[in-house]
């Protein structure tokens, strides 16, 4: 596995990763296509796209099993497993942390590119 999927805190499995990318309706990884970056209507520098798991919600790397912003049990065990928050990356390639505290609302509002629902994380 390439260097740049393992996560630096240097916990999981060999193989396995703990970057998530965020698919569903409304975020940029939705459908087989994906966006472009004109359809990031809430702003690049709000809008996340990919989050680090915990270690054991890590993934095989090769594997496009990715965490859909539809299913609440898979959001709510994320935010669950960050007591100290969660690192996201944002389409404009920032990385930010996100405090558990968010929601469901706010975590799912964080990852859609234009439902003009701004989340401020900061």
């Amino acid at each position: 596995m390439p260097q740049v999927y393992q996560s630096s805190s240097g916990d999981g499995e060999p193989g396995q990763t703990r970057f998530l990318a965020v698919t569903g309706p409304g975020t940029m990884f939705e459908g087989t296509e994906g966006q472009s970056f004109t359809s990031v209507r809430d702003g690049t520098s709000m809008t996340g796209v990919v989050v680090e798991a915990a270690p054991d919600q890590s993934v095989p790397w090769t594997k496009p099993d990715d965490l859909d912003i539809a299913n609440d049990e898979a959001l709510q065990m994320l935010l669950s497993s960050a007591e100290n928050g969660l690192q996201v990356l944002f389409v404009d390639g920032s990385v930010k942390p996100v405090r558990p505290a968010i929601g469901l609302e706010s975590l799912r509002n964080l990852f859609t590119i234009a439902d003009g629902n701004v989340v401020e994380i900061e």
